[in-house]
Protein backbone atom coordinates (compact mmCIF):
# COMPACT_ATOMS: atom_id res chain seq x y z
CA UNK A 1 0.00 0.00 0.00
CA UNK A 2 2.71 2.64 0.96
CA UNK A 3 4.97 1.35 -2.26
CA UNK A 4 1.50 2.10 -4.15
CA UNK A 5 0.92 5.50 -2.59
CA UNK A 6 4.69 6.66 -2.87
CA UNK A 7 4.76 5.98 -6.78
CA UNK A 8 1.90 7.92 -6.84
CA UNK A 9 3.37 10.76 -5.22
CA UNK A 10 6.58 10.44 -7.40
CA UNK A 11 4.74 10.11 -10.87
CA UNK A 12 2.76 13.45 -9.01
CA UNK A 13 5.73 15.27 -8.28
CA UNK A 14 7.43 14.54 -11.87
CA UNK A 15 4.34 16.02 -13.73
CA UNK A 16 4.29 18.74 -11.05
CA UNK A 17 8.19 19.40 -11.90
CA UNK A 18 7.58 19.63 -15.39
CA UNK A 19 4.72 22.68 -15.81
CA UNK A 20 5.91 24.29 -12.51
CA UNK A 21 8.63 26.25 -13.67
CA UNK A 22 7.85 26.97 -17.40
CA UNK A 23 4.28 28.62 -15.54
CA UNK A 24 6.20 30.43 -13.08
CA UNK A 25 8.81 31.87 -15.90
CA UNK A 26 5.50 32.36 -17.80
CA UNK A 27 3.75 34.59 -15.00
CA UNK A 28 7.38 36.53 -13.75
CA UNK A 29 6.90 34.68 -10.84
CA UNK A 30 9.89 32.38 -11.03
CA UNK A 31 12.57 33.12 -7.85
CA UNK A 32 16.33 34.01 -8.72
CA UNK A 33 18.13 30.43 -9.54
CA UNK A 34 21.38 28.97 -8.61
CA UNK A 35 23.44 26.09 -8.52
CA UNK A 36 23.57 23.75 -5.83
CA UNK A 37 26.86 21.70 -6.00
CA UNK A 38 27.13 18.20 -3.86
CA UNK A 39 30.50 17.20 -2.79
CA UNK A 40 32.53 15.72 -5.49
CA UNK A 41 35.15 13.38 -5.10
CA UNK A 42 38.31 11.71 -7.12
CA UNK A 43 41.36 10.59 -8.18
CA UNK A 44 44.39 11.19 -10.12
CA UNK A 45 42.54 10.03 -13.09
CA UNK A 46 38.71 10.82 -12.39
CA UNK A 47 36.61 13.44 -11.24
CA UNK A 48 32.90 13.07 -10.32
CA UNK A 49 30.68 15.76 -9.18
CA UNK A 50 26.75 15.96 -9.30
CA UNK A 51 24.47 18.92 -8.81
CA UNK A 52 20.90 20.86 -9.24
CA UNK A 53 19.65 24.02 -10.41
CA UNK A 54 16.91 24.86 -8.23
CA UNK A 55 14.98 28.30 -7.14
CA UNK A 56 16.55 30.32 -4.06
CA UNK A 57 14.73 30.30 -1.25
CA UNK A 58 14.21 33.57 0.78
CA UNK A 59 13.75 32.19 3.88
CA UNK A 60 17.08 29.93 4.75
CA UNK A 61 16.90 30.05 8.17
CA UNK A 62 14.59 27.58 9.42
CA UNK A 63 15.70 27.58 13.26
CA UNK A 64 12.82 30.14 14.08
CA UNK A 65 10.24 27.52 12.79
CA UNK A 66 10.16 25.63 16.11
CA UNK A 67 6.70 24.29 16.13
CA UNK A 68 5.33 21.16 13.88
CA UNK A 69 3.05 23.68 12.17
CA UNK A 70 5.75 26.05 11.17
CA UNK A 71 8.01 23.38 10.02
CA UNK A 72 4.89 22.17 8.02
CA UNK A 73 4.93 25.40 5.84
CA UNK A 74 8.38 25.79 5.81
CA UNK A 75 8.03 22.33 3.90
CA UNK A 76 5.75 23.11 1.75
CA UNK A 77 7.59 26.26 0.70
CA UNK A 78 9.97 24.13 -0.62
CA UNK A 79 8.24 21.77 -2.27
CA UNK A 80 7.27 24.87 -3.95
CA UNK A 81 10.61 25.85 -5.04
CA UNK A 82 11.12 24.89 -8.56
CA UNK A 83 13.89 22.93 -10.25
CA UNK A 84 15.56 23.79 -13.22
CA UNK A 85 15.30 21.46 -16.18
CA UNK A 86 17.06 21.71 -19.71
CA UNK A 87 19.49 25.15 -18.45
CA UNK A 88 22.88 24.30 -19.71
CA UNK A 89 26.13 24.44 -16.82
CA UNK A 90 29.77 24.51 -17.56
CA UNK A 91 32.25 22.76 -15.35
CA UNK A 92 36.05 23.29 -15.20
CA UNK A 93 38.90 21.98 -13.11
CA UNK A 94 42.34 21.22 -13.84
CA UNK A 95 42.60 23.13 -17.28
CA UNK A 96 39.41 20.95 -18.37
CA UNK A 97 35.95 22.10 -19.36
CA UNK A 98 32.74 20.04 -20.18
CA UNK A 99 29.34 21.32 -20.39
CA UNK A 100 25.97 19.62 -19.35
CA UNK A 101 22.48 20.06 -19.23
CA UNK A 102 20.26 19.50 -16.53
CA UNK A 103 17.74 16.73 -16.49
CA UNK A 104 14.11 17.04 -16.05
CA UNK A 105 14.69 17.13 -12.10
CA UNK A 106 17.05 19.60 -12.64
CA UNK A 107 19.84 17.84 -11.66
CA UNK A 108 23.53 17.59 -13.71
CA UNK A 109 26.38 15.15 -13.68
CA UNK A 110 30.44 15.84 -14.40
CA UNK A 111 32.30 13.45 -15.08
CA UNK A 112 35.79 14.26 -16.21
CA UNK A 113 38.32 11.40 -17.26
CA UNK A 114 41.96 13.27 -17.76
CA UNK A 115 44.63 12.04 -20.07
CA UNK A 116 47.48 12.69 -17.37
CA UNK A 117 47.15 12.39 -13.84
CA UNK A 118 46.07 15.59 -12.06
CA UNK A 119 48.46 17.38 -9.74
CA UNK A 120 45.72 18.41 -6.81
CA UNK A 121 48.31 20.69 -5.22
CA UNK A 122 48.49 22.61 -8.57
CA UNK A 123 44.95 21.91 -9.26
CA UNK A 124 43.21 22.74 -5.71
CA UNK A 125 39.87 20.92 -4.69
CA UNK A 126 37.13 22.91 -5.90
CA UNK A 127 35.49 23.06 -9.32
CA UNK A 128 34.21 25.89 -11.17
CA UNK A 129 30.42 26.04 -12.19
CA UNK A 130 28.77 28.11 -14.28
CA UNK A 131 24.96 28.83 -15.49
CA UNK A 132 25.33 29.31 -18.86
CA UNK A 133 21.59 31.45 -19.39
CA UNK A 134 19.28 33.03 -17.23
CA UNK A 135 16.29 32.90 -16.08
CA UNK A 136 15.73 36.02 -13.67
CA UNK A 137 18.00 39.39 -13.43
CA UNK A 138 19.64 38.38 -10.06
CA UNK A 139 20.40 34.49 -10.77
CA UNK A 140 23.65 32.88 -9.00
CA UNK A 141 25.29 31.90 -12.19
CA UNK A 142 28.73 30.95 -10.62
CA UNK A 143 29.46 28.12 -8.16
CA UNK A 144 32.43 26.02 -6.78
CA UNK A 145 32.21 22.43 -6.14
CA UNK A 146 34.23 20.40 -3.16
CA UNK A 147 35.73 17.75 -4.35
CA UNK A 148 37.09 14.94 -1.82
CA UNK A 149 40.13 13.26 -2.81
CA UNK A 150 42.36 10.59 -0.90
CA UNK A 151 45.59 11.52 0.44
CA UNK A 152 48.77 9.63 -1.21
CA UNK A 153 49.34 8.54 2.92
CA UNK A 154 46.11 7.41 3.14
CA UNK A 155 45.83 3.93 5.40
CA UNK A 156 42.17 3.04 4.49
CA UNK A 157 39.07 4.42 3.50
CA UNK A 158 35.30 4.72 5.42
CA UNK A 159 32.36 3.90 4.15
CA UNK A 160 29.42 4.37 6.39
CA UNK A 161 25.65 3.75 6.06
CA UNK A 162 23.84 7.09 7.15
CA UNK A 163 20.20 5.70 7.97
CA UNK A 164 20.33 4.28 11.78
CA UNK A 165 23.59 3.97 11.37
CA UNK A 166 25.32 7.16 11.90
CA UNK A 167 21.73 8.79 12.87
CA UNK A 168 18.25 7.69 14.50
CA UNK A 169 16.33 7.77 11.74
CA UNK A 170 13.68 5.41 10.22
CA UNK A 171 15.06 7.25 6.52
CA UNK A 172 14.72 3.87 5.43
CA UNK A 173 10.69 3.45 5.10
CA UNK A 174 8.30 6.15 3.56
CA UNK A 175 6.55 6.55 6.68
CA UNK A 176 9.93 7.72 8.89
CA UNK A 177 10.38 9.98 5.76
CA UNK A 178 7.30 11.93 5.53
CA UNK A 179 7.82 12.42 9.44
CA UNK A 180 10.88 13.64 9.55
CA UNK A 181 10.51 15.87 6.62
CA UNK A 182 7.65 17.19 7.59
CA UNK A 183 8.55 17.86 11.18
CA UNK A 184 11.80 17.71 11.93
CA UNK A 185 14.84 19.92 10.69
CA UNK A 186 18.51 18.75 10.79
CA UNK A 187 19.24 20.70 14.33
CA UNK A 188 16.69 18.24 16.12
CA UNK A 189 17.99 14.80 14.73
CA UNK A 190 19.70 13.02 17.15
CA UNK A 191 23.29 10.36 16.16
CA UNK A 192 23.97 7.83 17.60
CA UNK A 193 26.15 7.98 20.55
CA UNK A 194 29.64 8.02 20.05
CA UNK A 195 29.49 7.79 16.13
CA UNK A 196 30.84 11.25 15.43
CA UNK A 197 34.12 10.57 17.53
CA UNK A 198 33.97 6.99 15.65
CA UNK A 199 34.14 8.53 12.51
CA UNK A 200 36.74 11.27 13.68
CA UNK A 201 39.60 8.84 14.41
CA UNK A 202 38.86 6.52 11.97
CA UNK A 203 39.41 9.51 9.74
CA UNK A 204 42.55 10.85 11.07
CA UNK A 205 43.76 13.75 9.01
CA UNK A 206 44.27 11.80 5.85
CA UNK A 207 41.89 8.81 5.59
CA UNK A 208 38.78 9.32 2.61
CA UNK A 209 34.93 9.03 4.41
CA UNK A 210 32.55 8.52 1.99
CA UNK A 211 28.42 7.84 2.83
CA UNK A 212 25.99 5.75 1.39
CA UNK A 213 22.13 5.96 1.80
CA UNK A 214 18.80 5.34 0.74
CA UNK A 215 17.42 8.80 1.34
CA UNK A 216 16.88 10.79 -1.67
CA UNK A 217 18.89 13.13 -3.62
CA UNK A 218 16.02 15.77 -2.61
CA UNK A 219 17.50 15.31 1.75
CA UNK A 220 21.34 16.20 0.34
CA UNK A 221 20.70 19.51 2.23
CA UNK A 222 19.21 17.86 5.15
CA UNK A 223 21.90 15.66 5.35
CA UNK A 224 24.50 17.65 5.15
CA UNK A 225 23.59 20.45 8.02
CA UNK A 226 23.26 17.42 10.24
CA UNK A 227 26.36 16.38 9.66
CA UNK A 228 27.82 20.32 10.10
CA UNK A 229 25.17 19.83 13.33
CA UNK A 230 26.50 17.25 15.15
CA UNK A 231 30.37 17.23 14.25
CA UNK A 232 30.32 14.15 11.85
CA UNK A 233 33.20 14.53 9.45
CA UNK A 234 32.21 15.88 5.86
CA UNK A 235 32.32 13.41 3.03
CA UNK A 236 31.13 12.58 -0.50
CA UNK A 237 26.96 11.37 -0.25
CA UNK A 238 25.95 8.67 -2.34
CA UNK A 239 22.25 9.18 -2.68
CA UNK A 240 19.43 7.21 -4.57
CA UNK A 241 17.23 9.14 -7.26
CA UNK A 242 13.63 10.23 -6.51
CA UNK A 243 12.24 7.83 -8.51
CA UNK A 244 13.91 4.55 -7.87
CA UNK A 245 11.85 1.43 -6.60
CA UNK A 246 11.48 1.32 -3.11
CA UNK A 247 11.33 -2.96 -3.23
CA UNK A 248 13.91 -4.27 -0.93
CA UNK A 249 16.05 -6.20 -3.47
CA UNK A 250 16.23 -2.89 -5.49
CA UNK A 251 17.67 -0.83 -2.93
CA UNK A 252 19.74 -3.86 -1.49
CA UNK A 253 21.06 -3.12 -5.41
CA UNK A 254 21.82 0.48 -5.34
CA UNK A 255 23.88 0.38 -2.11
CA UNK A 256 25.91 -2.34 -3.71
CA UNK A 257 26.49 -0.52 -6.59
CA UNK A 258 27.11 2.86 -4.74
CA UNK A 259 30.00 0.86 -2.65
CA UNK A 260 31.56 -0.97 -5.64
CA UNK A 261 31.65 2.24 -7.07
CA UNK A 262 33.54 3.48 -4.60
CA UNK A 263 36.02 0.26 -4.00
CA UNK A 264 36.68 0.67 -8.22
CA UNK A 265 37.53 4.36 -8.03
CA UNK A 266 40.11 3.59 -5.30
CA UNK A 267 41.15 0.37 -5.96
CA UNK A 268 44.53 0.72 -4.19
CA UNK A 269 42.67 1.09 -0.91
CA UNK A 270 41.49 -0.86 1.79
CA UNK A 271 37.78 0.32 3.67
CA UNK A 272 36.28 -0.03 6.64
CA UNK A 273 32.37 -0.69 6.17
CA UNK A 274 30.04 0.66 8.65
CA UNK A 275 26.05 -0.02 8.44
CA UNK A 276 23.63 -1.55 10.51
CA UNK A 277 21.49 -4.47 11.35
CA UNK A 278 18.35 -3.20 9.47
CA UNK A 279 16.69 -4.90 6.61
CA UNK A 280 19.74 -4.83 3.69
CA UNK A 281 23.51 -3.91 5.53
CA UNK A 282 24.89 -7.13 6.50
CA UNK A 283 23.61 -8.99 2.98
CA UNK A 284 25.02 -6.01 1.03
CA UNK A 285 28.18 -5.84 2.81
CA UNK A 286 28.58 -10.08 3.03
CA UNK A 287 27.87 -9.66 -1.59
CA UNK A 288 30.70 -7.02 -1.32
CA UNK A 289 33.40 -8.97 1.07
CA UNK A 290 32.72 -11.76 -1.48
CA UNK A 291 33.16 -9.72 -4.61
CA UNK A 292 36.05 -7.54 -3.54
CA UNK A 293 37.54 -9.83 -0.52
CA UNK A 294 41.19 -8.16 -0.90
CA UNK A 295 39.77 -4.15 -0.66
CA UNK A 296 37.29 -4.93 2.46
CA UNK A 297 39.41 -4.55 5.58
CA UNK A 298 36.70 -4.86 8.24
CA UNK A 299 33.08 -4.40 8.57
CA UNK A 300 30.78 -3.25 12.15
CA UNK A 301 27.32 -3.88 11.69
CA UNK A 302 25.27 -1.22 14.44
CA UNK A 303 23.05 -3.72 16.07
CA UNK A 304 19.31 -2.01 15.82
CA UNK A 305 17.12 -4.58 15.44
CA UNK A 306 15.37 -7.92 18.08
CA UNK A 307 17.25 -10.86 18.87
CA UNK A 308 15.77 -12.55 15.62
CA UNK A 309 17.43 -10.60 13.35
CA UNK A 310 20.63 -10.40 15.36
CA UNK A 311 20.90 -14.29 15.20
CA UNK A 312 20.29 -14.10 11.28
CA UNK A 313 23.06 -11.30 10.90
CA UNK A 314 24.98 -13.31 13.43
CA UNK A 315 25.24 -15.89 10.59
CA UNK A 316 25.65 -13.41 7.56
CA UNK A 317 29.14 -12.50 10.53
CA UNK A 318 30.16 -15.89 10.61
CA UNK A 319 30.05 -16.59 6.68
CA UNK A 320 31.90 -13.48 6.15
CA UNK A 321 34.77 -14.23 8.78
CA UNK A 322 35.11 -17.65 6.88
CA UNK A 323 36.37 -15.49 3.86
CA UNK A 324 38.95 -14.09 5.86
CA UNK A 325 37.24 -10.75 7.14
CA UNK A 326 36.52 -9.47 10.32
CA UNK A 327 32.34 -8.86 10.75
CA UNK A 328 31.41 -7.72 14.18
CA UNK A 329 27.53 -7.01 15.27
CA UNK A 330 28.22 -4.54 17.80
CA UNK A 331 26.38 -2.88 20.39
CA UNK A 332 27.90 0.97 20.30
CA UNK A 333 30.18 2.54 18.76
CA UNK A 334 32.63 1.98 21.46
CA UNK A 335 33.12 -1.80 20.55
CA UNK A 336 34.16 -0.36 17.24
CA UNK A 337 36.72 1.58 18.45
CA UNK A 338 38.09 -1.40 20.81
CA UNK A 339 38.38 -3.37 17.68
CA UNK A 340 40.07 -0.94 15.73
CA UNK A 341 42.52 -0.21 18.24
CA UNK A 342 43.40 -3.78 19.02
CA UNK A 343 44.42 -3.56 15.09
CA UNK A 344 46.42 -0.56 15.44
CA UNK A 345 44.01 1.50 13.13
CA UNK A 346 43.48 3.90 15.76
CA UNK A 347 45.91 4.94 19.32
CA UNK A 348 44.76 4.78 23.14
CA UNK A 349 43.36 8.38 23.15
CA UNK A 350 41.66 7.99 20.49
CA UNK A 351 40.08 4.87 21.43
CA UNK A 352 39.23 6.62 25.21
CA UNK A 353 37.38 9.97 23.16
CA UNK A 354 35.21 7.46 21.52
CA UNK A 355 34.43 6.11 24.53
CA UNK A 356 33.91 9.48 26.66
CA UNK A 357 31.90 11.20 23.61
CA UNK A 358 29.73 7.92 24.00
CA UNK A 359 29.09 8.52 27.29
CA UNK A 360 28.53 11.93 27.27
CA UNK A 361 26.24 12.01 24.30
CA UNK A 362 23.82 8.74 26.57
CA UNK A 363 23.85 11.16 29.79
CA UNK A 364 22.20 13.90 27.64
Amino acid sequence: MMNRLYEAFVRLEQEVDAGREKIKEDLHLLRPIQILPFYGYGSEIYVYLKGRVIEKDKKQDDKQEANSGEQLLSMVRRFGLSAIPHVKVRASFAGMQQEVETNKEGYFEIEFTPDKPIDYQEAGYCMKLELLERKTGKDELEAEGRLFVPEQDARFGIISDVDDTVMISGMASITGQLKHSLFEDAQERSPFPGIASLLQVLKGSNNPLYYVSSSQWSMYSFLVSFMEAQDIPKGPLFLRDFGDNLEQNHKHRIKYNQICGILRTYSNLKFILIGDSGKNDPEVYQQVVQDYPEQVLCVYIRDVTDDGRAREVEEICNKVEAMGVDMLLVQNSAKAAEHAFRHGWITLPQLQQVQKNQQQQKEK
